[in-house]
C-alpha cells in the first residue's frame, strides 16, 4: 500500500483496487439526519481512534456514544461494480448467526441475498482489507470475511445488533464485533436507508460511500445505541458490502 498525493491509501498492485477516502462535499445534504441531542454535524476533520486517513480524514456525522461516521468516496465506481460482480456470482439466501449455536440460520428479520467471497480469491478484497486496516489502525487479522449483500424490492434487515451476546459461542472466534463498516455499492431508487432507531436518524445509501460505528461500550458490552436496520427497498435494488472487525484476531 502507498499514499497518493492527497494522502489516500491506494494499491500499486491493481488499477481496480479500492480508493479509501475522498471528499464529503457531495455527501452533505444526501444523508438524512434527525435533530436529536445525541449527534452533531461536523466539517471534515480528525476522528481520533476511528479513521486516520493518511492526513486526510473525513467526517460528516459523529454520535458520541458509538462514533457514528458517514463517509463519501470510500470506493470508486469501478470498485463498486467489481464487488457487485463478485457478489452476483456467489449469492445465496441471507442468514443470521444463531447466538446459542454459532451457526448460520435463516431468519425472517433478514430478507436479502448474501455472498461470502474468499479474500484470497480476489485481489480487490485483499486491497480493500489492507485499506480498512490502515485507516482504522486495527490489524487486518481482526477482520471477518467481507459480506456482500443484495436487496430486491421489499428486501430489508429489521432492527438488530451486530455485536453478540456475552455468552455467544462465536466469541471464541476473536471476541466480539467491535466495529461495523457498511459500504454502499449502488444507487437505490427509493428506500434502503440505514436507520439507527435509538438515535433517531437514517443514512441514505450513496454509491461509494459508507457508514462506520462502534458496537460495544467502554466495558466491551453490546451498546444499545448500535441497534440499526436496513430499511425496506421500495424501488430498485440495493447492494452493500459489510466489514465487521473483531476485538482480536478472527479465526
Amino acid at each position: 500500500m502507498r499514499a497518493n498525493s492527497r494522502g489516500i491509501p491506494t494499491s500499486t498492485a491493481s488499477t481496480s483496487s479500492p480508493a479509501i477516502g475522498g471528499e464529503l462535499d457531495n455527501y452533505r445534504g444526501s444523508a438524512v439526519f434527525a435533530r436529536v441531542p445525541a449527534y452533531q454535524c461536523l466539517l471534515p476533520g480528525p476522528v481520533p481512534g476511528v479513521f486516520h486517513g493518511g492526513g486526510m480524514p473525513q467526517r460528516l456525522l459523529q454520535v458520541d456514544r458509538i462514533g457514528l461516521s458517514a463517509w463519501a468516496d470510500l470506493l470508486t465506481p469501478e470498485n463498486c461494480q467489481n464487488l457487485i460482480a463478485i457478489g452476483q456470482s456467489l449469492l445465496r439466501p441471507a442468514t443470521v448467526t444463531d447466538e446459542q449455536t454459532g451457526q448460520e440460520v435463516a431468519h425472517g428479520e433478514r430478507v436479502s441475498e448474501m455472498a461470502w467471497p474468499k479474500r484470497d480469491d480476489y485481489p480487490i478484497l485483499q486491497s480493500l482489507a489492507e485499506g480498512i486496516a490502515q485507516l482504522t489502525g486495527i490489524p487486518i487479522d481482526c477482520q471477518e470475511p467481507l459480506q456482500i449483500l443484495h436487496y430486491r424490492p421489499g428486501g430489508e434487515y429489521k432492527p438488530h445488533y451486530d455485536a453478540f451476546a456475552a455468552d455467544a459461542p462465536t466469541l471464541r472466534q476473536g471476541g466480539n464485533r467491535q466495529i461495523t463498516l457498511i459500504l454502499y455499492l449502488n444507487a437505490v431508487e427509493e428506500g434502503g436507508e440505514t436507520a439507527f432507531p435509538e438515535l433517531g436518524l437514517q443514512v441514505s445509501p450513496i454509491p461509494g460511500g459508507g457508514v462506520f460505528f462502534r458496537n460495544l461500550n467502554e466495558e466491551g458490552q453490546r451498546h444499545p445505541f448500535s441497534l440499526h436496520a436496513g430499511l425496506p427497498v421500495r424501488k430498485g435494488e440495493k447492494w452493500i458490502a459489510t466489514q465487521w472487525i473483531r476485538q482480536e484476531a478472527y479465526v
